[in-house]
């Protein structure tokens, strides 16, 4: 295994581990700032202990496995991917209540280019094309892979989109592409704040959506939770912005009221039972005052100042001042 893989598993290792008992561990830094984990730390350079639980050892509910590293992200970006991951999947066990089947496992190939990507997809579909994107999510091998487009902030928000795809392949995988693609385009935007997990609005998403509004070309939810599974999928390959902008803006509406997130978890807990896509009836019969009423709410929070959503941050299972998660938590 050559070095960047050796070091990528020993932080997944350490950060998605089961609990149980370990010797001393500690973290350090070298002087080209390469993250290290290890029982003997170099002399003369400052390291943090790290302390875990001991204890029975449990089910890990997720793992991170970089597979192709060809270029490196900082190691603050990968903290915060690290510390974000487990909060999207907590979130999305609390909203919806819905049991996981196995572990949640990401596979990661950060690609150092965009010709280099484009190989890479078409290597596992069999078309050779360029794909106007800065990542993407293979639901046949559950791989995700972004390109080297030189912002970081940029790749950590689309690692955590397209991780918000795979922990959602494991949750339901039947969902329709619309909530599919809400959820991944509401999660890009996550941040934590004082241990509570921040979801922040997308500004360009509410920037197109009130664009639309006032100009009168905003889809209704009527029609846009009409429009047929394949219908969608070909709009969304063509880059043609309605479908992205309003699945973000119909989740993000959706989680910003009590009502509409018993709407998102009932219509989910159906599609587990019907094995069926929820149909524009079944969502005029589950929100209060039907789709009439759902569109005139929709279009009066576009209309608004939207805020940012706040979440209860998933509970640490180690010590308190260990930054990193050393098992899941049993009763998340």
């Amino acid at each position: 295994m050559d070095r960047p893989k050796l070091l990528a598993a020993l932080i997944g290792a350490l950060l998605f581990a089961s609990t149980t008992t370990y010797a001393e561990s500690f973290q350090w830094t070298d002087s080209k700032g390469r993250i290290h984990f290890g029982d003997r730390p170099p002399e003369h350079i400052e390291a943090r202990r790290l302390e875990f639980d001991r204890g029975v050892p449990q089910e890990q509910d997720l793992s991170l496995e970089i597979t192709d590293t060809q270029f490196e992200l900082s190691p603050e970006g990968m903290e915060k991917i690290h510390d974000l991951m487990p909060q999207i999947l907590h979130i999305y066990k609390t909203l919806f209540n819905l049991d996981l089947r196995d572990t949640v496992e990401v596979k990661l190939a950060l690609l150092k280019s965009k010709p280099t990507f484009d190989l890479w997809v078409s290597q596992r579909t069999g078309k050779s094309r360029s794909i106007p994107a800065a990542g993407i999510y293979m639901p046949q091998t559950r791989e995700v892979a972004i390109w080297n487009n030189g912002n970081e902030a940029v790749m950590i928000r689309t690692i955590l989109h397209e991780s918000s795809h795979v922990i959602m392949a494991q949750l339901s995988p039947r969902a329709p592409s619309w909530l599919q693609e809400g959820m991944a385009e509401y999660f890009e935007n996550i941040e934590m704040k004082n241990d509570v997990v921040v979801v922040n609005l997308s500004p360009q998403g509410h920037r197109n959506i009130r664009h639309w509004l006032d100009n009168g070309t905003l889809i209704t939810l009527r029609k846009y939770l009409s429009i047929p599974e394949q219908q969608w999928r070909e709009m969304a390959h063509s880059a043609n912005q309605i479908p992205y902008t309003v699945a973000w803006g119909t989740s993000y509406f959706l989680l910003s009221s009590e009502t509409g997130k018993t709407l998102l978890r009932r219509t989910l807990q159906d599609l587990e039972k019907s094995q069926r896509w929820p149909t524009i009836d079944d969502i005029d019969q589950h929100y209060p005052g039907g789709i009439t009423r759902m569109d005139f709410e929709f279009f009066k929070w576009a209309q608004s100042d939207a805020v940012a959503h706040f979440y209860t941050a998933k509970p640490k299972v180690h010590a308190e001042k260990t930054d990193y998660k050393a098992a899941a938590d049993p009763d998340a």
